[in-house]
């Protein structure tokens, strides 16, 4: 029933953005594990992303990558590092995409948020075939050490 609710609920946001084209800011974060990558699997969307969300009002992008890893995933971390800023307008809205780089030593216990179906670690060289878009391209560019056009 959830997944349902919140399927219906991503229908209704995404016409109203391909209506109202809102200009918003959100944040992903590429958690790196040893050689694997942490990927989330929302409750009303087919493909893996990496873990984000929304910046909210008054919030700054770092607060709100640490806000959304433990939202989604259980995960508490500290130390990000900024690796890129990316326009998103694919849904109809402008989105500003802040991606973070966290690397995490210890194993923690991921526990999967509300809006979240599944949350786990991947070895980059078995990624899910059914990687969104953007995350398989920022995935791609973390390989090859470039991000937004210039070398990390």
């Amino acid at each position: 029933m959830i997944s349902f609710l919140f399927k219906i609920a991503n229908i209704a946001r995404k016409i109203y953005w391909k209506i109202f084209k809102p200009k918003s800011v959100g944040v992903r974060v590429l958690v790196k594990k040893e050689e694997s990558i942490l990927l989330v699997k929302h409750h009303y969307c087919k493909s893996f992303y990496l873990p984000g969300g929304g910046v909210k009002k008054g919030e700054a992008p770092m607060e709100a990558a640490r806000r959304e890893l433990s939202e989604e995933c259980g995960l508490f971390l500290k130390n990000f590092k900024l690796l890129g800023k990316y326009l998103n307008d694919y849904e109809g809205k402008k989105d500003d995409i802040f991606l973070f780089l966290a690397k995490t030593e210890r194993e923690e216990g991921l526990k999967p948020g509300l809006e979240i179906e599944s949350c786990n670690y991947f070895p980059l060289d078995l990624l899910p075939a059914d990687l969104s878009p953007g995350t398989a391209r920022r995935i791609e560019e973390y390989r090859n050490k470039k991000f937004n056009g210039g070398v990390w």
